[in-house]
């Protein structure tokens, strides 16, 4: 009986788990990389990883888990400052601006503290059946996460 239970609450935790995220996911505009884009560094950078997986290419799927291992081995403590300083950051994503060519695109952010642009940070997007997705490569990823971990805290 017990047994029985446990699989009732696990199917319950996933199915709840899966309409939650449907529900975030409805939120992005899949036609406007601005969207995409922007609903993606806010959950990458928040450690927020299934759900940024919904946001981008089949291809990038595999370095983000990668991450995503990574992020698992650091100690609580240091998680938990990571944590604390990328909702800051996130509060301060504000603006996604793109610039498109045909079926890719390129889109930096907006902002810091002082409402200016961030660094160098930018994702490169793709097209894939009429919806944008974020498309990384293993550069990119390094890259952005330098400028993001660059990026000025308040109070800093």
């Amino acid at each position: 009986m017990k047994n029985s239970l446990n699989v009732f609450l696990l199917f319950a935790m996933l199915s709840l788990s899966g309409f939650v995220s449907a529900q975030s996911s409805k939120k992005v505009n899949m036609k406007k990389p601005e969207s995409v884009s922007l609903a993606f560094m806010k959950r990458f950078i928040q450690f927020e990883f299934e759900s940024a997986k919904s946001l981008i290419t089949e291809e990038s799927k595999q370095l983000i888990s990668l991450l995503e291992m990574a992020m698992n081995g650091m100690g609580e403590d240091e998680m938990k400052k990571a944590k604390e300083e990328a909702k800051i950051k996130a509060k301060n994503l504000a603006k996604a601006t793109c610039v498109i060519n045909k079926d890719e695109a390129t889109c930096t952010f907006c902002c810091d503290e002082n409402k200016q642009p961030i660094g160098d940070s930018e994702l490169k997007m793709k097209k894939v059946n009429g919806k944008w997705y974020v498309h990384m490569s293993k550069e990119d990823m390094m890259n952005d996460q330098e400028n993001l971990e660059e990026a000025p805290v308040d109070g800093e």
